[in-house]
């Protein structure tokens, strides 16, 4: 995984000005960060552009109309819900891509749970939108010429 944006850790609304904007690589079935429980990891906020490779250098770009959070994963949403230990989690042959608007804050003011501020937080039952395209990667694409070209042509 290859993004133009916050890194090269995760980060999230109200966890991302530590993070400055760069270009930034991971192998998904290294990640830098795993918790003890599973659980989501990995967001990656303000992100531009993001390309998934195989090690042929073959894969798929998603590029923000602005920008996009995005993460993924070696295993599924449900071998997460059912593991309990990162031990349990199966390394399959595909991934999970996550490419989201944002995601609410982690919170964590406090020691006991403290919700995130309202400004950090995706509130249910209110209409969000956003855009981005998908375009194919080939080996030894010029990623950053190829989100360029991605990018709607301002008149």
């Amino acid at each position: 995984m290859t993004w133009y944006g916050r890194g090269p850790e995760e980060s999230y609304a109200d966890r991302k000005t530590g993070m400055a904007i760069g270009l930034y690589s991971e192998d998904v079935y290294q990640p830098a960060l795993e918790y003890i429980r599973p659980q989501e990891v990995g967001n990656k906020a303000d992100t531009r552009w993001v390309c998934w490779t195989d090690k042929k250098g073959f894969g798929v770009m998603a590029v923000g109309l602005p920008m996009i959070y995005t993460s993924a994963w070696y295993y599924t949403m449900q071998d997460m819900e059912i593991a309990r230990h990162p031990y349990e989690l199966p390394k399959r042959d595909t991934i999970t891509v996550n490419i989201d608007c944002g995601q609410t804050g982690v919170g964590g003011d406090n020691s006991w749970g403290a919700r995130p501020h309202k400004e950090y937080r995706l509130e249910a039952g209110k209409t969000y939108e956003y855009r981005f395209r998908l375009c194919p990667v080939e080996k030894n694409t010029p990623l950053q010429a190829l989100a360029d070209k991605t990018l709607p042509v301002v008149q």
